[in-house]
């Protein structure tokens, strides 16, 4: 229920961003593509991929301008663990997880026209809505004991470079929502005893960072 009511207020925010379009001086529509690294609370970093398009308004007698997105974005990260497949025999195995999001973004940056890449420093915000979770592991054990929310938000800090249509959009982005949970397993000596030295166990409420960087077209 909340998830649904969560995806109803993002449309109507963006259906109401677009309509107020008209009171805005109209720039260039751009879209992009890059790569992410995430911080998803598990041991290792895995890449991504993310692919948007987006568009940015001058906000007329300011120096500002507001920029809104939507984008398809992979957060991915790595968990090294026990695993115990129906023979019985504990076995070390990692799971890879990939997250795929919705995110729609809003932006207020100034751009610095003069200079020769016109950069545009930029502070914003993101609503990412789950779209699905996708576990990869050596082993099927019937231990899910991870799992993500269905939605974030996050605040982003970026900067982008341009050079006539072509550009480069480098940005980093903190959730500010708990997002990974851990069930309790029926394995107590996870708890007890480290069965992994020198691995991070998962880290359970965990908030998500992530870095992406990647090139765009403006037409």
């Amino acid at each position: 229920m909340r998830s649904a009511f969560l995806r109803r207020s993002v449309a109507l925010s963006t259906l109401l961003l677009c309509c107020a379009s008209a009171s805005f001086a109209a720039n260039d529509w751009y879209a992009g593509i890059g790569v992410t690294g995430a911080d998803v609370g598990l041991d290792e970093s895995r890449p991504g991929l993310s692919v948007g398009v987006g568009r940015v308004w001058s906000l007329p007698g300011l120096p500002l301008d507001l920029g809104f997105a939507g984008e398809y974005v992979q957060k991915a990260g790595n968990q090294s663990r026990l695993f115990y497949p129906s023979d019985g025999t504990p076995a070390v195995g990692d799971e890879e997880i990939r997250l795929h999001y919705l995110q729609p973004a809003v932006s207020l940056g100034y751009t610095w026209a003069r200079l020769p890449v016109a950069p545009r420093l930029y502070l914003g915000a993101a609503m990412a809505l789950k779209l699905s979770e996708s576990w990869t592991r050596p082993v099927e054990d019937g231990q899910e004991v991870l799992f993500y929310d269905d939605y974030d938000l996050s605040l982003q800090f970026g900067v982008t470079f341009s050079l006539a249509r072509v550009g480069l959009d480098l940005r980093w982005s903190h959730g500010v929502i708990n997002q990974l949970n851990e069930i309790e397993t029926e394995f107590p000596s996870e708890k007890s005893v480290d069965p992994l030295p020198g691995v991070d166990a998962a880290e359970d409420g965990a908030k998500i960072s992530h870095w992406s960087a990647g090139v765009f077209y403006r037409f």
